[in-house]
């Protein structure tokens, strides 16, 4: 999964990641997309993560195939 941030930072409501566990980060701040790279990273694999928009405009912009989240 390539996490392109740029997108996230051009969407207008609110956007977070829910981990396996719990934990809800708001993509947002520039603090909770390292936090969430970085487990990422730490991990090498995840094995469950949901991303939440509060717009639909945003879900749109984030599931695009050319510009979005996943590519």
């Amino acid at each position: 999964m390539h996490i392109c941030f740029n997108v996230v930072n051009k969407c207008e409501g609110k956007v977070e990641l829910v981990t396996e566990s719990g934990d809800r980060l708001n993509l947002k701040s520039k603090f909770n997309q390292y936090t969430a790279l970085i487990k990422i990273l730490a991990h090498g694999k995840i094995k469950q993560m949901e991303i939440i928009a509060e717009e639909k405009k945003d879900t749109d912009r984030l599931m695009d195939k050319k510009k979005g989240l996943l590519q």
